[in-house]
């Protein structure tokens, strides 16, 4: 059986130090921080030995080697130390081991370097591994978590907490991507063996949506047309990119969907721009959500591009340079030079003009289609459709005003007299009469067959429609129209008004 003992050690007797018999054997008189202590001397008598600070014991381990293992100056500490060791050496004998011992030693800092190397391995950029490092390094340092053990989500959340509110008044969203970073480096280490669980999987996140700091405005047509034919005629260059590269970079922005990194990627290998559908595909090591993307582009667009194209190398970036880096200050330099408004206050506060706005232009362009959700959302590339609607479609309030004028009519004059006045007003008696519904004996609605009617198909052709029907269709194909316009039908008339490059 283990037994606890404070090891000692040898040191040499100083010249003239004064030794005394203490319980009949000699021993060396030190003092030490303001005390006297005394120490036994050798058998020797040239040093005296002096314990460890730490108490020890010999441990035989499950393999069978006998090894001296140090643990606490508290001896009370040391004693829980050595039960805890000895119950591990007996689960080992009899097969259960404990796989995350060894990495419970090892400090966070050494398990953040190898989580970034693997990122780096896995085609991570310096940018995303570099941002990483910092937020999640922020969060060592902010909590005090020093080894695995020492991880708590409470303390997690306290802290994100006081970024909120603190000196840096960092936005819910920021502070969420903090989270995001750790949970993500505690995901790997559970994957790799090294603890048991995740220990912020219990960790939630705030409300972003109730603290927008940077809210992208979208530009309609006209102001998209703006962008481009000012960008083009200024034939100036910044980012070291021309004037008609810009102008054609914000046009594919605004009619594919593709951010600013993923741009920043394309050689002219990514544009399939001759088959029947034509398409900008891009590898799944420059995506955002890591999955080849193949994104369908209008006809005029892929004609704009043939001839943009057209001598360009094709294993190099077509808009090469560190342009992604600054694409905010060089769209809003672009913008603010072609007379457009750079940010205004909309009814959920002041929406500003950067680069990702075009991301957002092109959803609101797909939300004035007559699509699908579905479609919209894997255009955009979204998992979750929310985003899709939510976050990157903007309303304008001119086109729901036109929307709501496609109601019924308060006044207009009722089809059957007698009609309760509800109906009237919501337009159900015109609903009724559509489907074919007439009123039984007992004031019921119920719906006429065919045979009742001598009509098979009430609304084959020739059938005219009641006017709140009619009304309604004829609204919703002008706002397919419209939508379609802005959405790339009209892209013809924005690329045909940008003058030839000089």
């Amino acid at each position: 059986m283990a037994t606890l003992f404070k090891p000692t050690r040898p040191s040499p007797l100083a010249t003239g130090s004064e030794v005394v018999a203490r319980d009949g054997k000699p021993h060396v008189r030190v003092r030490e921080k303001g005390r006297t202590t005394f120490y036994p001397l050798t058998v020797s008598g040239t040093h005296y030995l002096k314990p460890a600070a730490k108490w020890a014991a010999e441990v035989r381990f499950a393999d069978g080697t006998l090894k001296r293992v140090r643990f606490s100056p508290n001896r009370d500490a040391a004693a829980l130390m050595l039960a805890e060791l000895l119950k591990r050496i007996e689960n080992e004998k009899i097969g259960v081991v404990d796989r995350h011992a060894g990495h419970r030693k090892r400090p966070l800092a050494e398990h953040v370097g190898d989580w970034l190397a693997v990122l780096t391995a896995r085609g991570r950029d310096d940018e995303y591994t570099s941002l990483k490092k910092a937020r999640v390094s922020a969060i060592l340092a902010g909590c005090g978590f020093v080894y695995a053990t020492d991880l708590s989500a409470d303390r997690l959340e306290r802290f994100l907490e006081s970024l909120r509110t603190g000196p840096k008044k960092l936005s819910v969203q920021t502070t969420n991507d903090y989270l995001q970073a750790a949970s993500q480096f505690c995901k790997w280490l559970v994957e790799n063996g090294r603890i048991e669980r995740n220990p912020f999987a219990s960790a939630k996140k705030g409300d972003a949506a109730r603290d927008r700091r940077h809210v992208r405005r979208p530009l309609d047509f006209a102001e998209l047309q703006l962008l481009v034919t000012g960008t083009r005629t200024a034939a100036v260059a910044r980012r070291k990119l021309t004037a008609e590269s810009r102008a054609v970079l914000y046009a594919t922005a605004a009619f594919s969907g593709y951010r600013a990194g993923e741009l920043a990627a394309l050689t002219p290998a990514a544009f399939r721009l001759d088959g029947r559908t034509p398409t900008i595909d891009l590898s799944g090591e420059f995506t955002k959500n890591g999955k080849d993307a193949s994104q369908p582009v209008p006809n005029d667009l892929a004609e704009l591009l043939r001839g943009f194209l057209a001598g360009l190398p094709r294993g190099v970036p077509v808009w090469p340079g560190t342009w992604r880096t600054r694409s905010a200050e060089m769209i809003r330099r672009d913008a603010a030079a072609a007379g457009l408004t750079l940010d205004v206050d909309a009814r959920g506060g002041p929406e500003v003009l950067d680069f990702h706005s075009l991301r957002g232009t092109y959803a609101t362009f797909l939300d004035g289609l007559d699509m699908s959700l579905k479609t919209r959302q894997e255009l955009m590339r979204h998992s979750d459709p929310r985003l899709t609607m939510n976050r990157y479609t903007k309303a304008k309030l001119h086109d729901m005003g036109a929307a709501v004028q496609n109601l019924p009519k308060l006044d207009a004059p009722p089809e059957a007299a007698g009609e309760p006045a509800l109906l009237r007003m919501t337009g159900t008696d015109a609903a009724r009469e559509q489907s074919g519904a007439v009123a039984g004996g007992s004031g019921r609605v119920r719906l006429r067959t065919g045979e009742e009617t001598g009509d098979p198909d009430p609304d084959g052709p020739g059938k005219k429609k009641p006017p709140g029907i009619q009304g309604f269709e004829d609204g919703r194909e002008q706002s397919k129209t419209l939508g379609a316009e802005r959405a790339g039908v009209s892209l013809s008339l924005l690329l045909n008004r940008c003058p030839e490059s000089t």
